[in-house]
């Protein structure tokens, strides 16, 4: 399939007619109106959909891309927010700032946090005001390649607690001592507590070289540990492949990135050369990604028919479908847990509606809805709401019930903690091959 398309909705597609009833603005009074209005009115280049519950940070984020001809009046929405008396306030509060505010104001973080506050007021978990830092943290982060310390977290979205999910191999999270399962509470002394992932991954974030103090709690132990980890330039592949015993081909895939097709594609033709008989992919702590990566992926590995259905609030629905050709015809299992979620389910669903692979493992996510992250009009900042729910080939909407595995297996106590977890001890992934073996007698 062809590479990620992104559909821009230049300032033409928008009518912005100003509110006869807005007051005249004064040159540093209405600073914080005049954002607000340029703000709502800004958006312009719709570019990627966030599947991704789990913040892949590695430090960052994830997105997805829908072609969209969705159409705002921004009007309607500056009469709704910006009436009379929201805009006396906003002068009143100016006007208190510049004449007793004790500090040194910065007009800029005046200005994000209007904006943060004003997406925050949703109620949307997922949804999110970008400033140009943490958006260009996203963009450099679709390509793979970034520069931090090399670990995936999620975040609980009731709690907003950050954990490590997992520490990648060579990395220097892996040097310094980190574990799976560790909770993150501080970043260069400032807590974390309640703070969006997004803006903790821009603390974790740096130049190449330069250090950040992180302070964990550990619960197995109930410890507070505080660890300086150099930050490195992490080039991390999405997908991992080698081949086991019996002709077994296994694939990791960690995200659904910008080259994970190509890498998923170079790992599936080198495994068929070297005689696969069966394929293993392991899905598990792969918190989704872009929906054009997972769409490709899935054109090689279903027949033809429905991949994904995208259904915004008005009906309007996208279909992705797959065509006839396999790119794979040997038995085939797919490995998941709680943490699989978003593309890396509509991936599962996919191949288990299908009855192509055998699914094995624990209940995965559940996050069956759309973000979409739309460029505003400065180029530098973004913003990410909630848009739509996608549906399985089955027409089957997961969210907040997630995938349920052919064949349940937990994962053996205390092993969720390894930093790195060794074949021969990961009891699911052996579970999954002897299920696997059985398939390929047959």
């Amino acid at each position: 399939m062809d590479q990620e398309e992104r559909k821009e909705l230049g300032p033409e597609n928008f009518e912005y007619r100003p509110d006869p009833g807005q007051p005249e603005k004064k040159n540093r009074h209405g600073m914080l109106t005049g954002i607000l209005v340029g703000a709502v009115c800004s958006a312009v280049l719709v570019s990627l959909l966030f599947l991704g519950y789990l913040a892949s940070v590695r430090d960052d984020t994830r997105g997805l891309s829908p072609n969209s001809s969705h159409k705002t009046s921004i009007s309607d929405i500056q009469v709704d927010l910006l009436d009379e008396t929201t805009l006396e306030k906003l002068e009143d509060i100016e006007d208190f700032i510049d004449r007793y505010y004790l500090y040194e104001e910065d007009e800029q973080a005046m200005r994000d946090g209007m904006l943060s506050g004003l997406v925050d007021a949703l109620d949307d978990d997922y949804a999110y005001y970008y400033n140009e830092e943490e958006y260009q943290a996203l963009m450099e982060s679709n390509s793979g390649t970034y520069c931090g310390i090399g670990v995936q977290v999620s975040q609980d979205m009731e709690t907003y607690t950050i954990t490590v999910t997992k520490v990648f191999r060579g990395s220097p999270a892996l040097e310094a001592g980190i574990l799976p399962g560790d909770v993150l509470v501080c970043v260069d002394d400032m807590s974390v507590e309640g703070v969006d992932l997004n803006t903790v991954v821009t603390y974790i974030r740096g130049e190449e070289g330069t250090t950040v103090d992180l302070t964990f709690y550990r619960a197995d132990t109930e410890e507070m540990l505080d660890f300086t980890v150099e930050r490195h330039m992490i080039d991390s592949p999405s997908v991992e492949y080698e081949m086991l015993d019996g002709g077994i081909g296994y694939i990791q895939l960690t995200e659904f990135a910008e080259n994970t097709y190509d890498q998923y594609m170079e790992a599936i033709n080198a495994l068929k050369k070297a005689g696969m008989k069966g394929l293993l992919v392991d899905v598990r702590n792969n918190p989704g990604g872009m929906l054009d990566s997972v769409v490709s992926v899935l054109d090689e590995m279903l027949p033809e028919g429905t991949i994904v259905t995208v259904r915004d609030k008005n009906g309007n629905e996208e279909v992705y479908t797959s065509d006839a050709a396999q790119a794979v015809s040997v038995p085939m299992v797919v490995l998941v847990n709680g943490n699989s979620a978003s593309a890396a389910e509509i991936y599962t669903a996919a191949l288990q509606d299908y009855g192509v692979a055998t699914i094995v493992g624990t209940q995965t996510f559940g996050k069956g809805i759309v973000q979409t992250i739309i460029t505003l009009s400065d180029r530098k900042s973004a913003l990410k709401i909630t848009t739509a729910r996608y549906y399985t080939p089955n027409d089957v909407c997961i969210h907040e019930i997630g995938v349920t595995p052919d064949v349940i297996v937990e994962l053996n106590e205390g092993l969720e903690t390894k930093p790195v977890l060794e074949k021969e001890e990961d009891n699911q992934l052996q579970e999954a091959i002897v299920i696997l073996q059985k398939e390929i007698g047959e």
